[in-house]
């Protein structure tokens, strides 16, 4: 026999759980969802930029004295005079990436490998 039949209480309260369920309206359901798609994949883009880039600076900032201990490789001393000598090569570098996407925004990729080239 089926359950149903053995238990009609069980079936009584199964329907009573179906209609008290309402269903929103789909004015605002799939907007809402778009939205909150946007903004997950949004946030998920940006929090996979900041983690990668703390995990390259990490590993770098770590492996540098880790591998200096183990005698792979012999470093100098990081300080202040040596950061500051660094300076124009990062300006130089953030530059060419600013000028690389500002390229790629006005041109194609056609101009932007003969730039390069």
């Amino acid at each position: 026999m089926s359950a149903d039949v053995e238990n009609p209480k069980a079936e009584e309260k199964q329907k009573a759980m179906l209609s008290s369920k309402k269903t929103p309206s789909p004015a605002y359901e799939i907007p809402a969802i778009a939205v909150g798609y946007c903004i997950s994949a949004s946030l998920l883009s940006i929090i996979n930029k900041w983690a990668l880039t703390a995990l390259q600076y990490f590993t770098s900032a770590a492996g540098v004295p880790v591998c200096g201990w183990c005698k792979f490789l012999e470093h100098d001393s990081l300080n202040l005079l040596t950061m500051w000598r660094f300076v124009p090569l990062a300006i130089m570098f953030y530059l060419s990436l600013f000028t690389n996407s500002e390229l790629l925004l006005h041109a194609n990729v056609d101009n932007f490998i003969v730039f390069h080239s």
